[in-house]
């Protein structure tokens, strides 16, 4: 019988550090995440960070915390060796970062690693290592404390090298892992210093609240924290801390969602729905809002050692903290009082029990009550309204100013044509979304405007029948259709800004910006990178008017997260035009005059396509007289 020759073998030690190393250290920001929390569990309260190129060329961490002893090193580059645990039980109690003893393992068998330190009662010393091999040992000079440096990572991985991104994108990633310590650990001073400029510097703080805010500030998200709110529940030895923006502020993507767990920060789908849920209805469907949890909870009760990059817990009891969580968010949120716009039509309607169709019936007809009342010849309408010009049809494309914005020191219209890059698109050939009633092209010319119900519903009456109309969804199916027209017709008109908007985006934005800036200039949106996590806007599609730039951005850039390139984002179009429309269309609060409201009923007759909203939603709705009478008993 012949003997089957055996083909498998025990891997060398350095092959094996390599793998692991690759479940540890992705990217640069691994580094700096995995050398930042061990600098915290040494009871560091000053913490510097520095690169050079990315992180590849060097990482620097320099802290002030107790040190390690010199004999102490050569065990914390070996695998598994660690000061945070001593038995199996200690796994289910973890009171620290790090706990694996992999982390400076793995760092260094990918790189070129420098260990000083001092303990305060020792001399200070440094250690070379190079892929994981000690090299030299001799004395240094610093105070107590511990700097790592790593150079030349993934020296020895050439492949894994190709799959690094730019290095301003990694830079980006890296100032994201600093910003989320900084949100985690007010009480720390964290400093990030990139190719010799310091670009975060978060002095030690007593006040959360304020750390907070001035970290989202680095994220383009401060805008958007103008009045939150902020509730604390305890449950069960399970402690929630939230800070939430307004309902009415939310994003296209849960970017704007940090969840802090001991101190820890995660990313848990169970969670984010649990925040979402406390917002119930108050939060738009598809839309997630801006929000910071700390999730306090005893050692035993979570299991951190789920995934290598400890960004994943599992709960003892996820049923109470789950809980826990949306009680609180929801305490949080209907605390935050929304405001509508000055001069807006608000009716409080106090809430009462019985069918809600009829309560629904009560409040259209106290409106036409007071709408009468007030002899609505102009509309409900008080004060300046906001610029609206839905008299741009679908036929003619040039921008026209209004007056007050027909200066010379205004914004300037041009079309992109004359700047566009060689980018093909797929011609968008969508299903046509249904009308919502067959009508004649006069169907609306004696419809009377009565007024506006709750800052965001026209109500018109003619021939027996009422109609409501959703103001924001008809504005926006007609900036939706204009600009789908222009841009099928590539004469997209962009408005030039005079002064340049410049904005803090996330890491993940930059990446995709850098990946899509031809496809947005197409699109007449010119933005151009500058530095780690700030973009200038140059232009923008001029049918927007005036929309919230830094909204419209962010928003835009998520639809792109989605999509691709060239000819792979034709099929993203629609949904990026309809993001640039929602963001230009009047909004719930907005005042209208009766002229604005009839032609804004003239206009969205024009469209073929009227019936609903590029989201789906329904713009208008008709209610009979007889159903009104019905609703009454009067038949």
């Amino acid at each position: 019988m012949e003997e089957t020759v055996s083909t498998i073998h025990l891997l060398a030690d350095d092959v094996v550090n390599r793998i692991a190393a690759g479940e540890v250290v992705e990217r640069p920001a691994s580094v700096v995440k995995e050398l930042v929390e061990n600098s915290l569990d040494a009871g560091a309260d000053f913490i510097e960070i520095s690169m050079n190129e990315g992180g590849v060329a060097r990482i620097s961490v320099e802290d002030n915390g107790s040190g390690i002893a010199p004999g102490d090193v050569p065990l914390a580059l070996m695998r598994h060796a660690t000061s945070k645990i001593n038995t199996a039980d200690d796994i289910y109690s973890i009171n620290s970062y790090g706990f694996r003893g992999e982390a400076l393992a793995s760092i260094a068998s990918v790189s070129k690693l420098r260990i000083t330190s001092s303990t305060g009662k020792m001399d200070p010393f440094f250690m070379e290592f190079e892929g994981g091999t000690h090299t030299q040992t001799g004395m240094a000079a610093r105070n107590r404390g511990t700097g790592i440096e790593c150079r030349d990572l993934f020296f020895n991985m050439p492949a894994r090298l190709k799959f690094l991104k730019t290095p301003q994108t990694e830079n980006s990633h890296v100032q994201d892992t600093v910003l989320r310590f900084a949100l985690a650990r007010h009480d720390v001073h964290f400093r990030f210093v990139l190719d010799s400029r310091i670009v975060l510097d978060f002095p030690k703080d007593t006040d959360r609240f304020q750390r907070i805010k001035t970290v989202l500030a680095r994220r383009g998200r401060g805008s958007l924290l103008t009045e939150p709110a902020s509730h604390e529940l305890s449950v069960d030895g399970t402690y929630v801390y939230a800070i939430c923006a307004p309902p009415d502020v939310s994003l296209r993507d849960s970017g704007g969602l940090y969840i802090f767990v001991n101190g820890r920060p995660i990313r848990d789908r169970v969670l984010m729905k649990a925040i979402t849920g406390g917002y119930g209805s108050l939060l738009d469907h598809g839309r997630y809002p801006l929000c910071v949890v700390f999730i306090t909870l005893p050692p035993q009760d979570l299991d951190v050692n789920v995934h290598p990059q400890k960004t994943e817990v599992r709960f003892k009891n996820e049923r109470i903290v789950t809980g826990t969580v949306r009680r609180c968010i929801t305490d949080c949120v209907t605390s935050v009082k929304l405001k509508l716009t000055e001069g807006s039509p608000v009716y409080e309607i106090e809430e009462t029990g019985g069918n809600p169709q009829n309560t629904v019936m009560e409040r259209i007809a106290k409106t036409l009550s007071e709408a009468r009342d007030k002899q609505l010849s102009g509309g409900f309408s008080s004060g300046k309204p906001k610029s609206f010009s839905p008299g741009q049809t679908s036929g003619s494309f040039t921008y026209k100013l209004n007056s007050s914005e027909g200066s010379s020191t205004g914004p300037s219209q041009s079309p992109v044509s004359s700047k566009l890059p060689e980018v093909k698109f797929s011609e968008y050939k969508g299903e046509p979304v249904p009308l919502l009633f067959e009508t004649e092209r006069d169907y609306f010319s004696d419809f009377r405007y009565l007024g506006c119900h709750g800052g965001l519903f026209l109500l018109y009456s003619s021939r027996g029948k009422l109609l409501v109309m959703d103001m924001h969804a008809a504005h926006e199916r007609i900036r939706y259709n204009d600009l789908m027209t222009q841009w099928n017709s590539r004469k997209m008109v962009a408005t030039q800004l005079l002064l340049p908007h410049k904005m803090t985006v996330s890491p993940e934005q930059i990446e995709i910006i850098e990946k899509t800036k031809d496809e947005l200039l197409q699109l007449g949106m010119e933005i151009e990178i500058f530095g780690t996590d700030v973009i200038i806007l140059r232009s923008y599609p001029a049918v927007l008017n005036d929309p919230k730039l830094d909204d419209l951005i962010h928003d835009v850039i998520s639809e792109l997260e989605t999509g691709g390139t060239g000819s792979e984002m034709g099929s993203r179009i629609p949904s990026i035009i309809a993001t640039m429309a929602c963001h230009s269309a009047r909004r719930k609060g907005d005042t209208i005059t009766h002229q604005e409201a009839m032609i804004l009923l003239k206009r969205i007759q024009e469209v073929e396509t009227g019936g609903f909203c590029p989201h789906g939603r329904p713009v208008s709705y008709f209610i009979s007289d007889a159903e009104l009478e019905t609703r009454f008993k009067r038949r």
